[in-house]
């Protein structure tokens, strides 16, 4: 919601975890689905990093909730 509030998962990092979706997607949709190769080994490699950056982007919404918390007025 652009103005509104920021995203809750950076571009960068929603691109990076609809890898992994993407991937469950099919495993679910093929029963033989091979989950050996480059492109899972790739993924693979790149779960320490895709962590790392949605970790940093929820870190990063959760304060923006705390702050907007601290500023408003309780409700009766």
């Amino acid at each position: 919601m652009a103005g509104v509030r920021p995203a809750v998962l950076g571009r960068e990092t929603a691109q990076r975890l609809d890898e992994y979706r993407a991937i469950r997607h099919r495993f679910r949709s093929l029963n033989s689905f091979d989950l050996r190769g480059p492109r899972c080994r790739d993924l693979l490699r790149g779960v320490d990093e895709g962590w790392a950056a949605a970790r940093v982007d929820l870190t990063r919404f959760a304060t923006f909730l705390d702050r907007l918390s601290s500023e408003r007025p309780p409700e009766a």
